[in-house]
């Protein structure tokens, strides 16, 4: 049966319009459904991180970010100046940074790699985030939520 003789039959095209209607909430199912595992991926992927930290804080950011060399951003985090990254400790953040719920990384890498490379890599250095989207789009535009995981004291 031709394409045009289905339009002109109209139960056929009324299962045509059914089938296309079905596909349609099967997929809407199934995108809420990856949506839903990616989340419980992310929050099962964040406790084996900080297993045994009493607490953690969440603190979405954005989406006011700065753009940096290459493919970098700045974010401005002066209130977590104490727990950043310097050069008489550079390894002391243990701050996350996730994307959609994903925690990005790695973390302190060298800002070089940050700014060339990109790919989700990030810094928290004295009181700024210099960081890079997963595929190194702007996070200003790209739609996604942006946040910082940190282990609280005590």
């Amino acid at each position: 049966m031709a394409a045009e003789d289905v339009l002109q039959n109209e139960p056929a095209h009324d299962a045509l319009r059914n089938l296309e209607n079905r596909i349609k909430t099967f997929e809407s199912r199934l995108s809420h459904a990856e949506s839903t595992l990616r989340n419980l991926s992310t929050r099962l992927s964040l406790a084996e991180i900080f297993l045994g930290v009493k607490a953690l804080t969440i603190h979405v950011i954005g989406p006011s970010f700065t753009s940096g060399e290459g493919v970098s951003w700045i974010y401005d985090l002066p209130n977590l100046a104490d727990r950043a990254s310097n050069n008489s400790a550079p390894h002391r953040s243990v701050l996350v940074v996730c994307e959609d719920g994903r925690p990005l990384g790695p973390g302190n890498a060298v800002h070089e790699d940050i700014r060339t490379k990109g790919q989700g890599r990030y810094s928290h250095w004295d009181q700024y985030l210099l960081f890079s989207t997963s595929d190194n789009t702007d996070p200003n535009l790209n739609g996604r939520q942006y946040e910082i995981v940190i282990q609280e004291d005590g």
